[in-house]
């Protein structure tokens, strides 16, 4: 497991457990908040230079988002002609924000254009190579890049962690407001879990009938003392690895190696001691904050409060103020454009799924299943059927 090794003595092993998330968990509200931005600024410097050690040419995924574009703005200031790549659909893509960064810092940089035939074509192929589903649907586009970059460099930097390390997901990070007001008789986990999840726990049932009907959180791994120490401990216990996985995956089917300076253990140690929760998730005025107690966390977060705020308070030091203001968006495949081709392919290989009830699926694409959803089901039955075919199963 994560941060463990064992010993073998003997006939007999023990495993030992040599780093930890830490125990504490910042909620003071007497602290000088540029004191504490400025340590942490100096931490993300450290963690970056670290990982530039390196006897290969090294790059910078730059996706236009602040936290790709942090990193690559402090490395470029020690890398002359850095090369930077970022990918995208003809229908959707952030391109004008990643040139805005790469002609700012005058990186070399790489536009990667992949089509919907070729994301359809290298969608069967990567379950295949993976032997598993894919995990998200960005994860396409993202061999793909690494089949790119792998023609100029051999190590990539990449941006995941910082999400995690000061609370970027808004809309989830911002949970425990919503359950208070809800005054829900679940619990709070359950709560949580029911947000956090892209299918909910009822839609598996109706849809996969008992396989995979139910979620495997054991919330006696994780000790908290409030709602939301709970969602952060959560993030990087249960929801890390699977970026981790996904980064290693399609990175290293080409040789890549990707690096993560969000997540050097220096970082995560001080984001949990010493930045206090108020200012991860800063809310813009007390008037914004009591706006938001009458609304859910979709309705406000980035517009009432400022999630993730120590990175983008940093980022103005090094990039536009149109690339730290903008909204997140993550990594967009436009499953809501491929409607239509997406539909087709569920005709084609749900129908006479074993394992997926596709009239149940038709019924729930007009209940609250979306296309990311659909996606989920299509690659959860093409891994099943490479599994019988294979004759793994």
């Amino acid at each position: 497991m994560p941060a463990e090794y064992i010993v073998f003595q003997g006939n007999k092993t023990h495993k030992v457990k040599y780093w930890d998330l830490p125990s504490e968990f910042n909620t003071s509200e007497d602290f000088d908040e540029k004191i504490v931005l400025e340590e942490f600024e100096n931490l993300i410097n450290k963690s970056i230079e670290l990982r530039t050690l390196s006897d290969v040419t090294l790059g910078s995924y730059l996706s236009g988002g602040v936290d790709s574009s942090l990193i690559t703005s402090i490395l470029s200031k020690k890398n002359e002609l850095l090369n930077t790549y970022s990918i995208g659909f003809e229908e959707n893509n952030e391109f004008e924000f990643s040139n805005l960064v790469a002609n700012k810092l005058k990186t070399n940089h790489h536009e990667i254009k992949i089509s919907k035939k070729e994301y359809f074509d290298l969608w069967s192929d990567l379950i295949s190579k993976k032997n598993a589903p894919l995990g998200v649907p960005n994860e396409v586009p993202l061999y793909k890049m690494s089949e790119v970059l792998k023609n100029k460099i051999t190590v990539v930097l990449s941006g995941e962690g910082a999400d995690e390390l000061c609370g970027g997901y808004g809309r989830i990070f911002r949970t425990d407001l919503e359950y208070k007001k809800n005054k829900s008789k679940q619990s709070f986990i359950d709560f949580f879990i029911s947000k956090y999840e892209y299918i909910p726990n009822y839609q598996r049932g109706l849809l996969l009938g008992n396989i995979l009907s139910t979620n495997n959180l054991n919330d006696q791994d994780i000790k908290f003392n409030s709602n939301l120490e709970f969602i952060f401990r959560f993030f990087y216990k249960n929801h890390i690895g699977g970026l981790l996985e996904r980064l290693d995956f399609t990175t290293m089917m080409w040789g890549v190696e990707a690096r993560v300076p969000f997540l050097d253990h220096k970082l995560v140690e001080y984001s949990f001691k010493s930045i206090p929760s108020s200012i991860k998730l800063k809310w813009k005025s007390e008037k914004a904050k009591q706006q938001a107690s009458l609304l859910s966390p979709e309705l406000y977060s980035e517009i009432l409060d400022i999630p993730k705020y120590p990175i983008r308070k940093i980022a103005y030091k090094y990039l536009p103020k149109k690339i730290i203001e903008r909204k997140k968006v993550g990594f967009p495949v436009p499953l809501d454009s491929w409607k239509i081709d997406l539909n087709n392919k569920s005709e084609e290989i749900l129908k006479d799924s074993s394992i997926i009830d596709f009239k149940n699926v038709k019924k729930q694409l007009n209940n609250g299943l979306d296309y990311q959803g659909l996606w989920m089901l299509i690659n959860l039955e093409q891994f099943y059927r490479n599994q019988q075919k294979n004759k793994l199963w």
